[in-house]
């Protein structure tokens, strides 16, 4: 894509960026025909970082952990998810004024809708990052109210569980539980850690639904133990379509291509 003056420039800010975004939103606005460009950065200077999209006249951002939560202060206004959630995961440059908006919730109520679980299932929840918040955030407003907790720092998980009013279970105790759908939104599973499950083999024979929030590898162990055990499975990179789809649409104002944004995902994974 040639770059010029009249180009909207779009980005990701993350400690370890990866090419999801770029092949994701790339594929899409060539597809669609528009003046476009995203390009991932590694940052370690965040509020640096948000000066620039301000400076620059950058049209948007993702932002991906652990800056979720530490970018909200450097905003000018959050919309009512992202300030229901505590969460940032997009940003849209307004003329100079930078929004927040938080489309994990968007992608994680998307899955979740699709399911047409009852509300009554009991669900546990495994992490407390920014990820964990929206997955819960998007329960909550589906009326599911019979969900546990559970993360390695259970303070941070905590203070997720008491504002929705959810149960905490002690990361020692995850094996323990008996419930009907298995979420995890941490980080185990994923590249460097892909020959582990955030829960045992046998804890996973208890339930009926099992949804991961890892990406890459495309079927986690998780998924592919949960396969076997022929479970009912939402691997990781359904949520990150339909979030992707939901930022695509803020900072272009227009309707996403889902079907070619989900060939893109396939083919690079």
């Amino acid at each position: 894509m040639k770059i010029n003056n009249k180009t909207e420039i779009c980005i990701s800010i993350a400690q370890h960026p990866s090419n999801f975004g770029v092949t994701v939103h790339n594929t899409a606005y060539e597809k669609m025909g528009l003046n476009f460009i995203y390009k991932p950065f590694k940052i370690t200077d965040l509020r640096g970082a948000i000066r620039a999209i301000r400076v620059l006249g950058i049209r948007g951002c993702s932002v991906t952990m652990p800056f979720k939560e530490k970018v909200i202060k450097y905003l000018d206004k959050l919309d009512v998810t992202a300030s229901g959630v505590g969460a940032v995961n997009t940003i849209v440059n307004n003329k100079g004024k930078l929004i927040g908006y938080n489309t994990d919730v968007y992608g994680a109520f998307r899955v979740l809708q699709e399911l047409r679980i009852p509300t009554s299932n009991r669900i546990l929840v495994l992490g407390g990052g920014g990820v964990a918040k929206a997955i819960s955030y998007a329960l909550y407003k589906l009326n599911f109210h019979n969900v546990f907790m559970s993360n390695r720092t259970i303070r941070k998980v905590k203070t997720i569980a008491e504002k929705f009013g959810y149960e905490v279970l002690p990361w020692g105790r995850r094996n323990d539980l008996a419930a009907d759908m298995l979420i995890n939104a941490t980080s185990i599973g994923m590249v460097s850690q892909e020959n582990m499950m955030p829960v045992s083999n046998s804890a996973l024979r208890k339930y009926h639904m099992v949804m991961d929030v890892v990406v890459t590898p495309i079927h986690s162990r998780l998924i592919n133990k949960a396969k076997m055990l022929r479970k009912k499975v939402i691997p990781g990179y359904k949520m990150s379509l339909y979030q992707a789809a939901a930022q695509f649409e803020l900072y272009s104002r227009k309707k996403a291509p889902l079907a070619i944004m989900q060939k893109a995902i396939l083919s690079m994974l």
